[in-house]
């Protein structure tokens, strides 16, 4: 019995193990990953050089597209924003750097399933060790007790299915 005990203690650190590396792991490609406003800015600067017309509302991360008119503002602005000089004009792009909802929707997502996985398995090695190691233990001293000439010992194993078939007695 002690050793399924540990058998259940270590699949519990072990799934523990695994959802905090799990986690670790996405946090850190979220990270490392480059912001899309940067490719963003990079397909602006691309269509502004060759001469195209770009609007702000057909990339979901820039906010707005300004060329330089001269004035003082240009350079004040409460969003963050990049100065680029294309075709040897200046510009202001504006853009936002939210994480992505769908990132953590995941995330939370990957924790719920590992959870829930991480459940049924304790259950399952639960359910094990109620039904089938216990009953087994509780009948270890059974040979013992009948090489002594006990031939009336009460009945064990009535609970089970299993272990119907193993009580003696008159």
């Amino acid at each position: 019995m002690k050793g399924f005990n540990r058998i259940i203690a270590a699949a519990l650190i072990i799934m523990a193990a695994v959802i905090v590396i799990l986690d670790a792991v996405m946090l850190k490609s979220e990270k490392l990953a480059q912001p899309l406003y940067k490719v963003e800015v990079s397909r602006i600067e691309r269509e502004l050089s060759q001469g195209t017309k770009v609007s702000a509302a057909d990339y979901p991360h820039i906010t707005g597209i300004y060329s330089y008119d001269g004035s003082p503002d240009f350079y004040s602005s409460d969003s963050e924003y990049l100065i680029r000089e294309i075709n040897g004009q200046l510009w202001r792009i504006e853009y936002t750097d939210s994480e992505s909802p769908d990132s953590r929707r995941t995330l939370i997502l990957m924790n719920v399933f590992l959870l829930l996985f991480a459940a049924a398995v304790i259950g399952i090695l639960l359910y094990i060790r109620r039904s089938i190691i216990k009953p087994f233990n509780e009948i270890s001293g059974l040979p013992e007790k009948l090489s002594k000439g006990n031939l009336t010992l009460p009945p064990q194993g009535e609970k089970e299915p299993l272990f119907r078939t193993l009580h003696l007695g008159t």
